[in-house]
């Protein structure tokens, strides 16, 4: 197995290709996240390593979006109360809901 470190450059490399990142300022975290959903719901988005559960991209951004929009009701409530369960993934889908808030 080739070395992903090169001592001459002092640089670590990955052995897989180069990805296309978007020129976009304005493109949000989210929607370049979800931006082939509908192109291909049914790939696997996550895995949970433990488990080998697994959620596709269209099992994320449901539960991303369920989240944001109960994030966004919990907030013009003067008593604001949430629960997490700890389940498999909840980390990321929290992460990526609060991502597409804008904060």
């Amino acid at each position: 197995m080739a070395k992903c470190f090169n001592a001459e450059t002092q640089i670590y490399s990955s052995h897989r290709p180069a990805v296309d990142l978007p020129t976009d300022p304005n493109l949000s975290l989210t929607s370049f996240l979800f931006r082939s959903t509908a192109s291909y719901p049914n790939r696997t988005a996550l895995i949970d390593a433990d488990s080998g559960q697994t959620l596709t991209f269209l099992q994320l951004k449901t539960l991303v979006s369920n989240l944001a929009h109960s994030l966004i009701k919990l907030t013009s409530r003067k008593r604001r109360r949430s629960n997490l369960r700890p389940q498999f993934n909840s980390f990321p889908v929290c992460f990526f809901s609060v991502a597409s808030l804008g904060a």
